[in-house]
Protein backbone atom coordinates (compact mmCIF):
# COMPACT_ATOMS: atom_id res chain seq x y z
CA UNK A 1 0.00 0.00 0.00
CA UNK A 2 1.35 3.43 -0.84
CA UNK A 3 0.79 6.76 0.89
CA UNK A 4 -1.96 7.84 -1.51
CA UNK A 5 -3.97 4.64 -0.99
CA UNK A 6 -3.50 4.81 2.78
CA UNK A 7 -4.61 8.45 2.86
CA UNK A 8 -7.75 7.55 0.87
CA UNK A 9 -8.50 4.72 3.34
CA UNK A 10 -7.92 7.03 6.27
CA UNK A 11 -10.09 9.88 4.99
CA UNK A 12 -12.95 7.72 3.68
CA UNK A 13 -13.08 4.85 6.19
CA UNK A 14 -11.15 5.46 9.40
CA UNK A 15 -11.47 9.21 10.05
CA UNK A 16 -15.30 9.25 10.15
CA UNK A 17 -15.21 6.76 13.04
CA UNK A 18 -12.64 8.65 15.15
CA UNK A 19 -13.45 11.03 17.96
CA UNK A 20 -11.56 13.26 20.37
CA UNK A 21 -9.20 11.21 22.53
CA UNK A 22 -9.02 8.14 20.28
CA UNK A 23 -5.55 6.71 19.67
CA UNK A 24 -4.48 5.35 16.29
CA UNK A 25 -1.49 3.02 16.53
CA UNK A 26 0.65 2.52 13.43
CA UNK A 27 3.83 0.78 12.45
CA UNK A 28 6.64 2.63 10.71
CA UNK A 29 5.80 1.96 7.08
CA UNK A 30 6.47 4.94 4.81
CA UNK A 31 2.86 4.73 3.60
CA UNK A 32 1.70 5.64 7.11
CA UNK A 33 3.53 8.96 7.21
CA UNK A 34 2.25 11.40 4.58
CA UNK A 35 1.86 14.94 5.92
CA UNK A 36 -1.72 15.12 4.62
CA UNK A 37 -2.62 12.08 6.72
CA UNK A 38 -1.20 13.69 9.86
CA UNK A 39 -3.19 16.85 9.15
CA UNK A 40 -6.36 14.81 8.60
CA UNK A 41 -5.69 13.04 11.91
CA UNK A 42 -5.42 16.35 13.77
CA UNK A 43 -8.84 17.42 12.46
CA UNK A 44 -10.47 14.33 14.05
CA UNK A 45 -9.00 15.05 17.48
CA UNK A 46 -7.47 11.58 17.64
CA UNK A 47 -3.84 11.01 18.59
CA UNK A 48 -1.33 9.25 16.39
CA UNK A 49 1.06 6.76 18.00
CA UNK A 50 3.87 5.08 16.05
CA UNK A 51 5.32 1.78 17.23
CA UNK A 52 9.09 1.84 17.68
CA UNK A 53 11.03 0.20 14.83
CA UNK A 54 11.84 -3.50 15.26
CA UNK A 55 9.39 -4.07 18.12
CA UNK A 56 7.41 -7.24 17.36
CA UNK A 57 6.66 -7.59 21.08
CA UNK A 58 4.41 -4.51 20.81
CA UNK A 59 2.63 -5.77 17.68
CA UNK A 60 0.61 -8.93 18.52
CA UNK A 61 0.05 -9.89 14.87
CA UNK A 62 3.82 -10.38 14.53
CA UNK A 63 3.68 -13.04 17.27
CA UNK A 64 0.86 -14.81 15.42
CA UNK A 65 2.80 -14.71 12.14
CA UNK A 66 5.83 -16.16 13.92
CA UNK A 67 3.79 -19.12 15.21
CA UNK A 68 2.24 -19.74 11.79
CA UNK A 69 5.66 -19.69 10.13
CA UNK A 70 6.98 -22.19 12.68
CA UNK A 71 4.02 -24.54 12.09
CA UNK A 72 4.44 -24.36 8.32
CA UNK A 73 8.16 -25.01 8.60
CA UNK A 74 7.58 -27.96 10.93
CA UNK A 75 5.00 -29.49 8.57
CA UNK A 76 7.15 -29.03 5.47
CA UNK A 77 8.89 -31.98 3.84
CA UNK A 78 12.47 -32.07 5.05
CA UNK A 79 14.11 -34.79 2.97
CA UNK A 80 14.60 -35.30 -0.76
CA UNK A 81 12.59 -38.53 -0.57
CA UNK A 82 9.63 -36.74 1.03
CA UNK A 83 9.61 -34.16 -1.74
Amino acid sequence: MNGTAFLAYFVQILAPTLKLGDIVEMDNLPADKPVAMRLAMEVTGARLFFLPPCSPDLNPIEMAFSKIKALVKKAADSTVEDL
